[in-house]
């Protein structure tokens, strides 16, 4: 809620500027939809607001919303990528990879599929070529519903050949996914296992508490039903 909070208020002030200064001023309704728009996603209804597809792309509406958004993401992201001493991925188990978003050059030669689980980032040019690739639209810091969680892990589990997933930093979102992935595969007994094979490689992944919860509950459930890989 905390976040529905912050980009709720963004949206109010941007759009009350707007309305007090007039002229130019009313450009500042551009980013003040966008920021109202993702706090109603943090609120509630969740990646939808970006609008972004299994495929990476987003539609033109959401282009035309976000793009403010989408820019300002995108420049702090080129940012953190350059001040941070950290590698653009880390293999945590054989054939997974937990990454930050991906510059084509720093994908792994051994991946096949790229697993991108952001709301707020375009794919970057030629990541996709060669590669097979999947979004799973996720909110930064969020969590989606337990069922849909379970169906997405499952759907990664039955992948062939290299998996590398990524977020933003390949600190929260992609590192619960993963965390659930090496549980499906019988390569973590529980969360503190995944997460103990994770920060040996990669020292920064840190997940939130709705997120530990949100794999704990797969590994209860995957304890009940236990996945059977096809490869």
């Amino acid at each position: 809620m905390r976040y529905a909070l912050i980009f709720l208020t963004l949206g109010l002030c941007f759009t009350a500027l707007a309305i007090q200064r007039g002229g130019w001023a009313w450009l500042l309704l551009w980013p003040g939809v966008s920021a109202t728009l993702v706090g109603i996603g943090y609120a509630g209804l969740g990646a939808r607001v970006f609008g972004k597809r299994a495929d990476g792309g987003y539609p033109l509406w959401a282009k035309i919303i976000h793009l403010p958004y989408l820019l300002v993401t995108l420049g702090v992201w080129h940012a953190l990528r350059l001040a941070l001493p950290e590698r653009p991925a880390d293999q945590v188990a054989p054939g997974i990879w937990v990454a930050r978003r991906p510059l084509h050059f720093e994908i792994p030669p051994d991946v096949r599929w790229i697993i991108d689980v952001t709301a707020e980032f375009f794919v970057a040019a030629r990541v996709r070529a060669g590669r097979d690739y999947i979004c799973y639209p996720t909110l930064d810091g969020h969590v989606c519903n337990a069922a849909q969680f379970a169906t997405i892990v499952r759907e990664v589990a039955a992948l062939d050949g290299g998996i590398l997933i990524h977020c933003a930093q390949g600190h929260g979102r992609s590192a619960a996914l993963a965390a659930a992935l090496l549980i499906a595969r019988g390569l973590a007994e529980n969360i503190e296992e995944a997460e103990r094979l994770m920060t040996a490689v990669r020292p920064k992944v840190r997940l939130k508490a709705s997120q530990r919860a949100l794999v704990k509950a797969f590994a209860a459930q995957q304890s009940h039903t236990p996945f059977v890989a096809s490869h």
